[in-house]
C-alpha cells in the first residue's frame, strides 16, 4: 500500500496557488502598460490641455470600457482630472458627435461623393476646418440645456 503525504499534497496546491496569483500579477501589470500606451497616445495633450482650461476643466467621455477602467481612474485621480458623470448610451449629450454628424452630412451633400480612402479623408478634413469656432461654442454652451433635458426625460430622448 501506497502512503500518500498530505504535506506533499498542500505544498503542490500552493504551489499551483502561487503561479495563479503571478499570473494574475501579470495581466495586472499588461493591463497597466496597455492603459499607458492608450493614454499616451490618446491623451498626451490632456495634462497640457486641461491646465491651460484651468482650475473649471471637467473631461468628458463615454463609458467605453476603457474609459471605466480601474486603472483609468486612477490614472484620472492621479493626475487631479475631473470627469463629468455621464449616462450610459447618450451620445446626443456629447457635443462631438453633433460634429459627427454635421461633417457626415455635409459630405453626404456633396455634388461628388468620395470614391477613395484618400478622397474621404481630404473630404473629412475639409469640412472640420470649415466648421466654425461659433458653432463649437454653441455646442458647449447648450451642454447644461442638453444635460436638464435628459434629467427631464429620465434618460429618454430629448430634443438634441
Amino acid at each position: 500500500m501506497q502512503s500518500y503525504s498530505y504535506k506533499k499534497g498542500e505544498n503542490k496546491i500552493e504551489r499551483e496557488r502561487e503561479r495563479e496569483r503571478e499570473r494574475e500579477r501579470e495581466r495586472e501589470r499588461e493591463r497597466e502598460r496597455e492603459i499607458k500606451l492608450f493614454y499616451y497616445h490618446h491623451y498626451a495633450i490632456l495634462r497640457p490641455f486641461a491646465g491651460a482650461i484651468g482650475h473649471d476643466f471637467i473631461l468628458m467621455h463615454d463609458n467605453a470600457r476603457p474609459h471605466t477602467a480601474r486603472i483609468t481612474r486612477q490614472y484620472l485621480d492621479r493626475e487631479t482630472i475631473e470627469v463629468m458623470e455621464w449616462p450610459a448610451r447618450s451620445p446626443d449629450l456629447n457635443p462631438i458627435e453633433h460634429v459627427w454628424d454635421l461633417i457626415s452630412r455635409r459630405i453626404a451633400g456633396r455634388n461628388t461623393a468620395p470614391q477613395t480612402i484618400q478622397q474621404l479623408t481630404q473630404a473629412l478634413l475639409q469640412e472640420w476646418m470649415a466648421i466654425s469656432q461659433y458653432m463649437i461654442r454653441r455646442l458647449i454652451i447648450s451642454m447644461r440645456n442638453r444635460c436638464r433635458e435628459c434629467i427631464t426625460a429620465r434618460g429618454g430622448t430629448t430634443s438634441y
